[in-house]
């Protein structure tokens, strides 16, 4: 009867560790992106439309 009941907390235990490790893992290197100043100096750098960039087409400088 003990085993039983040492079980229930092991159980939720790895049960909290099967999902809070991936959880962890996956959200720690999240942050908030405010800015577009990074997203803009690539377009014109690359010679990019958004509407380039959002097609996957080459930019206009790079002779394709």
């Amino acid at each position: 009867m003990t085993a039983f009941w040492i079980s229930i907390p092991l159980g939720f235990l790895i049960v909290l560790l099967a999902v809070g490790v991936p959880f962890y893992l996956t959200h720690r290197r999240m942050r908030a992106h405010y800015g577009v100043e990074e997203g803009n100096a690539y377009l014109d750098a690359a010679g990019k439309t958004p509407e380039d960039a959002a097609t996957g087409r080459p930019g206009r400088g790079s002779g394709a």
